[in-house]
């Protein structure tokens, strides 16, 4: 082996255009369609629904969806698509019958799933090619199968249980009660069905109608109070992002209810430290990196939550009097003991990203929380249910 050659991945390069996905599949989908003459939003778009069909452990259409579009030079937006809570799921519910923390396998976690609306949203305002394009191929691997990749089967063996708990998830999920193994050909043939009424007619058609009928009656089959008003109040949120400065560098994050700012306040820490004195594969690199990782993850645990509903000022978090009390938690030789332990462990989340011809540019992730989400599907549309 020569000696300037590293193992590990290659670099890829590109003229035109680059995909980057957590799947093979998806990221194909993201090239053809700009091949087809859609760009980077159209392409973000078709990547994430193939990811829905193919990682249904970690995203799908009753998930999340959050983004950050850059089109045509012009500045930044964030894109919040995520879903409330049931109207009815209030205080008085909870505290009326002894709920004191809400199950996450439980119909009282699931929020109205806000994907498919900001994927509809973003379309209408900077989609070039047909909407029903961007689906047909997610709707191929759902009906007639795809092989299951290495490391979605291990999660998905790791969720057997959790799958085995809801009988309609079971029937969808598991091939004769067992998570299917690596490169077995799998189908959510209901799935392709929900996927085709998407694509052909819109938003409309999961949020009203049908499919959203299908929906709220199997939570609230369960004991859910999701209501036909809550999903047809589904709105895709567009603003201004977050901004800081990394080392000159501009950093962009979604304002909250999402969780960037805690990205702005990590490299914030990070820049305090003179990264060209310490090597790539420096034990002390990787000890400061974790401590302001959970450093930050825990100060979110503690502060951060729905704007509409939480009183706190994010630009106030960004202030140098705050970072510098952040930055005093941080000993070179000691780990912080962090109040949980688990605060940093999500590891369910897609992400992607995709840059077209003309430089334009979309930041994607879309999200059913916890791996599988609720563990609740909804009886005749495959749709597996996050629990934000």
């Amino acid at each position: 082996m020569r000696k300037n050659h590293q193992p590990g991945r290659s670099n890829v390069l590109s003229n035109n255009a680059m995909v980057a996905t957590s799947q093979p599949l998806s990221s194909q989908e993201a090239l053809n369609i700009l091949k087809m003459g859609g760009n980077a939003v159209d392409a973000a778009i078709a990547a994430s629904a193939v990811l829905s069909v193919v990682e249904p452990g970690s995203t799908g259409i009753g998930g999340d969806c959050f983004a950050i579009i850059k089109m045509d030079n012009k500045k930044a937006i964030s894109v919040n698509g995520s879903g409330i809570s049931a109207y009815k799921a209030n205080l008085d519910f909870f505290k009326k019958n002894y709920i004191d923390k809400i199950d996450l396998l439980s119909p009282h976690s699931v929020t109205v799933p806000g994907a498919v609306d900001a994927w509809y949203e973003m379309h209408k305002k900077f989609g070039k090619l047909e909407f029903k394009q961007l689906f047909l191929t997610a709707e191929y691997y759902a009906r007639e199968g795809f092989p299951v990749h290495e490391i979605e089967a291990y999660h998905w063996k790791q969720n057997e249980e959790k799958l085995l708990k809801n009988k309609i998830t079971k029937d969808v999920f598991l091939i004769n009660n067992k998570a299917p193994k690596y490169a077995t050909k799998f189908k959510n043939i209901k799935l392709a069905n929900t996927l085709k009424l998407i694509g052909e007619n819109g938003s409309k058609s999961f949020y009203q109608g049908d499919l959203a009928k299908d929906m709220i009656q199997s939570l609230n089959n369960l004991g859910g109070l999701h209501t036909e008003e809550d999903f047809y109040n589904q709105n895709t949120i567009f603003t201004d992002t977050i901004i800081s400065d990394y080392k000159n560098y501009n950093i962009h994050q979604c304002p909250p209810n999402g969780p960037g700012i805690v990205v702005h306040l990590m490299m914030k820490l990070l820049e305090k430290f003179n990264w060209k004195d310490i090597d790539c594969l420096d034990p002390k690199r990787f000890h400061i990196q974790a401590e302001v990782t959970k450093i930050c993850f825990e100060l979110k645990e503690t502060i951060l939550g729905d704007p509409n509903f939480s009183d706190f000022n994010v630009d106030s978090l960004l202030k140098e009097n705050v970072i510098e009390k952040l930055y005093n938690k941080i000993n070179l030789d000691k780990v912080y003991d962090t109040k949980n332990a688990h605060v940093t462990s999500h590891p369910e989340t897609v992400y992607l990203t995709v840059v077209d011809e003309n430089l334009n540019a979309v930041s994607f992730i879309n999200s059913i929380c916890h791996a599988f989400g609720s563990g609740i599907c909804s009886e005749n549309t495959g749709v597996l249910f996050q629990n934000r």
